[in-house]
């Protein structure tokens, strides 16, 4: 099966801090990935570092089938973090324009984007004026609109109306699933987890974290072996 990201012998942390040891896995082009777990089990941490925003410590990442790259990783990847952020100075149609000319992307339909995302009348506003639901709108529309091959999300429908959450998230796996983009998600909601994910990776909850499982969101029990495996003694699991 072809691999777009490639994680072996993983080691996560910051400030020479260990969180997360051990984590093997592969993610396919088009295949979405949840992972999930207490706080504080490095979720997120994984998220920066496969992004290059934090150092891995030990083991390997490559990325369609490369070790990582600076320039890969600017013109490939795209990656929002919980805080929505996006420059201040800049209107969300100017955040946007900007991600594409960093990307050198041309002749795009900014509308048809920001109509995918709810966000039409969003257009000329800025981030002060956006309340935290705009926000998040405004940052995945500016994440997939230059059609990165690796997409990575924390907590992305947070602060969303069950039926603004149901249309983004719809757009956003039919686009993954268009353009054979690799997305890995971190949630807290498990539900969203089993309900959007092709499998959802399971991290511990010690101090040193390890992969606990990895469940088939389709099985009818999904919710509850996530529950069991998340409060479980660590137990490394390649997946």
């Amino acid at each position: 099966m072809e691999t777009m990201i490639e994680i072996e012998k993983g080691i996560f942390g910051y400030a020479n801090k260990v969180i997360a040891d051990s984590v093997d896995l592969s993610v396919a082009p088009k295949e979405v990935i949840a992972i999930v777990g207490l706080s504080g089990c490095g979720k997120t941490t994984i998220l920066k570092t496969i992004s290059g925003s934090l150092p891995l410590i030990g083991g390997k990442i490559r990325l369609d089938g490369s070790e990582r790259d600076r320039v890969w990783l600017s013109q490939h990847l795209s990656r929002t973090l919980q805080n929505f952020p996006l420059l201040h100075w800049l209107s969300v149609e100017g955040n946007l324009k900007l991600a594409c000319k960093v990307r050198n992307i041309r002749n795009l339909d900014l509308d048809a984007v920001l109509v995918e995302f709810s966000a039409s009348h969003l257009k000329h506003r800025f981030p002060k004026t956006l309340s935290g639901g705009e926000r998040c709108r405004a940052s995945l529309a500016q994440a997939v609109i230059t059609k990165p091959k690796v997409l990575l999300l924390d907590e992305p429908f947070s602060g969303l109306d069950l039926n603004i959450k149901e249309e983004i998230a719809s757009y956003l796996f039919s686009f993954a699933e268009m353009y054979g983009t690799s997305v890995i998600f971190v949630t807290h909601d498990l539900h969203d987890a089993c309900g959007y994910a092709n499998r959802v990776i399971v991290l511990g909850n010690s101090s040193l974290t390890t992969v606990k499982a990895i469940i088939d969101p389709k099985e009818g029990n999904a919710i509850s072996l996530i529950r069991k495996y998340m409060l479980a003694e660590n137990r490394g699991v390649n997946i």
